[in-house]
């Protein structure tokens, strides 16, 4: 008798497919980022504050990744809007015949 294919490689109930587990991060990762980014200069000023203040200066000079990354970190990104309405036009499409439809269709197409 043939047996089913995979059978043998599949996981036996009650065993995990990953038995490790998610890698753990490093531990003093985020400590250190903190250390490092909470220092303070001879003008009370942070590092934090510093890469912030240059982000800032290329922003104004016109860099467009750091004005976005300024963006995005402070306010969030922007949610994609689409200003399309199709109520009416899905309405307007169902009751068309089929050479309406095609044509239309056709249409968007060419519209392109």
């Amino acid at each position: 008798m043939i047996a089913k294919k995979g059978t043998n490689t599949r996981f036996k109930p009650g065993q995990s497919g990953n038995p490790l587990g998610r890698p753990k991060r490093l531990p003093s990762l985020d400590r250190a980022l903190v250390d490092v980014l909470g220092k303070v200069d001879k003008h009370d000023v942070t590092v934090l504050q510093r890469i912030v203040e240059a982000l800032a200066r290329k922003a104004m000079r016109g860099d467009i990744r750091a004005a976005e990354l300024l963006l995005d970190r402070g306010f969030g990104k922007a949610k994609a809007t689409l200003g399309v309405t199709v109520e009416g036009e899905i309405t307007q499409f169902l009751r068309m015949t089929p050479e309406e439809k095609l044509a239309y269709i056709k249409k968007l197409e060419c519209d392109e």
